[in-house]
């Protein structure tokens, strides 16, 4: 099955670099699309691993990737902040086919509240809530 992202960004794509609502905002993207690749590394590793609960977090998303092939699509809601540090209001939609057997499909949809701040020159995102959206599916 081919999988897409479907990404609410065409707005965003025509910011002009530098700019820092749409660097944060284009890191958000890649992780959405990297839950759609089957790309743990690359959803985790836009994340500081100082985050409060980042472990939990990766448990959830390799479980989530592990039981079911993901579609990830976000929508921004808002983005406040400055050129060091935002916080961003997400509409989050996962669905998750399961793997294997049966073509049994769950989907999930809620804001998500993301602050991400420069890192050196690397944006990273510091806070992800509510980290249970991202628990892997129950197909019973």
């Amino acid at each position: 099955m081919r999988r897409r992202v479907f990404l609410a960004a065409a707005a965003s794509a025509a910011l002009a670099r530098g700019d820092a609502a749409a660097e944060a905002w284009e890191l958000l993207v890649k992780m959405a699309a990297a839950l759609a690749e089957d790309n743990v590394s690359g959803f985790l590793e836009a994340i500081d691993p100082q985050m409060p609960g980042y472990d939990q977090l990766s448990e959830y998303v390799n479980g989530m990737i592990q039981q079911s092939e993901v579609r990830s699509i976000i929508e921004k809601i808002s983005d406040t902040g400055d050129d060091r540090s935002r916080s961003l209001q997400l509409d989050w939609f996962l669905q998750m086919k399961r793997r294997g057997a049966g073509d049994r499909t769950l989907e999930r949809r809620q804001i998500i509240r993301c602050d991400v701040a420069l890192h050196g020159k690397r944006w990273r995102v510091e806070r992800l809530e509510p980290v249970s959206f991202f628990a892997p599916p129950n197909f019973q």
